[in-house]
């Protein structure tokens, strides 16, 4: 066996000094009262001073005017012994450019042990400042580019679900027709929510969602979920079972988001469950837990595929699936709901090929005895006709909304010429106005402000595509009393027209 050459004894400051001159952050060493000793050759290239400007000088020499007491706190830190880690902040260059740069200072011992200067390391982060910068823009462009279309998207829903309530009270005689329109304004409503949360992109990235809790038998929420995937269902042959107890399953929870939740699980079992395949939906009260189940005989699962089945974008790999389509989120919002709820959902399958069961946990509600009021015996009195003013651009939107409070036994008048609004809204004195934001010509946000100038104090309500939070702090601080966003439900508007005031 050949012998290892000798390797020769190197002097470790040798090593140490080759390290700090290759290195392609800036090395700066100073004595505790912040003067420069040494300036590696990146130090020259990120701040423009050569070593000989430097050495010698204050560090101040590149430090801007207003961080000055910052320099001054990390040289306390290092007069104390401590160590100051990716410290972000900027420091000026020799051309007068203030550069982006993360420090890392240690104290530099003698060897008597006394603190007699630092070492700082530089690295310059304007490559990622200005790439974190490019994404908030983008961002911001995204946001703006989503609010405008929920702005686009919310108007045509605002007549559909006004046309849908007027049929509804002017065919109250007709059973079938009752039904359908009981259809269309679940489905509008759905539409609706399920909107709001693609477009309110705050409160999807951060999980935030605001649920909207009441007391209800989620045989209803069932009821609704299956009639929204039925039409997909028997498109493909799928024979679905319902089995549900005769007695109701009290749950308190946002009936929106309990439909979305199992009209996810029901989409999640009809895309993996070929044609002809069967669908099982069982419910039970199990104690003080309400339980219920989705099961198919679809594809199934592995058993790698389970552990990550509820995360973001997880899907499976069969051709189905990517022909299918989708991003893989419904089983991911469908956990967050759940969570949201207080319960919890498990995934389970025996195997490929095998089918799939998810099984949804919730709390059941115990709801207490209403008391009664004298108020109650007595009856209510017959509410107030209410003058009402429509300020809306969209004229299908101002007419059937007009129609419809005109069903509700009020008075009603619909404008859309904005530019008359603010003379109109002075003059007729009404008791609630309904005012658009997207105007032409001129906002609902100005035309609220300048009726509140003139001294008008009645009710003003702002009626919108825009929902984003920026939007409703927005109308309050231009006057408003109330921010509601496109589509109204009817019965929102005629609580507010009832309400005494």
């Amino acid at each position: 066996m050949t012998p290892k050459a000798p390797i020769p004894p190197l002097d470790p400051a040798c090593w140490l000094a080759a390290i700090v001159a290759s290195s392609q952050d800036a090395i700066v060493s100073k004595t505790v009262d912040g003067i420069i000793t040494s300036w590696n050759a990146s130090a020259e290239r990120l701040y423009g001073y050569t070593a000989d400007e430097a050495i010698g000088r204050s560090i101040l020499l590149i430090i801007p005017e207003h961080l000055r007491e910052e320099e001054q706190e990390i040289l306390r830190r290092i007069a104390a012994g401590r160590r100051v880690e990716h410290f972000e902040t900027e420091r000026r260059a020799k051309d007068g450019r203030l550069v982006p740069v993360s420090l890392t200072v240690s104290p530099v011992f003698d060897a008597d042990n006394r603190i007699v200067g630092a070492s700082k390391i530089a690295r310059d982060i304007s490559e990622r400042r200005a790439t974190e910068e490019r994404l908030r823009t983008a961002d911001r462009r995204k946001d703006e580019f989503l609010a405008m279309l929920g702005h686009e998207l919310r108007n045509p829903l605002a007549p559909v679900l006004s046309a849908v309530e007027i049929l509804r009270r002017k065919t109250a005689a007709q059973a079938d027709l009752q039904e359908l329109c009981a259809v269309l304004g679940r489905q509008v409503g759905q539409m609706a929510r399920l909107l709001d949360d693609l477009l309110d992109v705050s409160r999807i990235s951060s999980g935030k969602v605001v649920l909207r809790l009441e007391p209800l038998d989620l045989r209803d929420a069932i009821a609704r979920a299956v009639e929204a995937l039925q039409p997909a269902m028997d498109q493909r042959g799928h024979r679905l079972s319902i089995v549900l107890p005769p007695a109701a399953l009290p749950v308190r929870g946002d009936p929106t988001r309990l439909v979305q939740l199992l009209s996810n699980l029901l989409n999640n079992a009809a895309k993996y469950t070929p044609d002809g395949g069967r669908i099982t939906v069982t419910a039970e009260c199990a104690g003080e837990e309400i339980r219920v189940q989705v099961a198919d005989t679809g594809l199934g699962m592995s058993a790698q595929l389970l552990e990550g089945i509820f995360d973001l974008f997880v899907q499976g790999e069969s051709t189905m699936d990517r022909a299918e389509g989708g991003l893989g989120l419904g089983l991911t919002l469908a956990r967050g709901i759940v969570e949201r709820h207080g319960g919890r959902i498990t995934a389970c399958s025996d195997g490929v090929g095998l089918g799939s069961r998810f099984v949804v946990t919730l709390p059941r509600f115990h709801e207490p005895e209403p008391a009664s009021t004298a108020a109650d015996i007595a009856g209510s009195p017959e509410p107030a006709v209410r003058r009402v003013l429509i300020v809306d651009d969209n004229a299908d939107s101002a007419r059937l909304m007009a129609e419809l409070i005109r069903t509700l036994g009020h008075e009603v008048e619909a404008l859309t010429e904005p530019e008359d609004a603010v003379a109109t809204i002075l003059q007729q004195q009404p008791d609630v106005v309904f005012l658009d934001i997207g105007l032409p010509g001129v906002s609902g946000y100005d035309i609220a402000a300048a009726v509140r100038e003139r001294g008008f104090r009645r009710q003003l309500v702002a009626v919108t595509g825009y929902g984003q939070p920026a939007d409703r702090a927005r109308s309050r601080e231009a006057g408003f009393d109330l921010h509601w966003v496109k589509p109204v439900e009817p019965r929102r508007l005629e609580a507010l027209l009832a309400a005494r005031g």
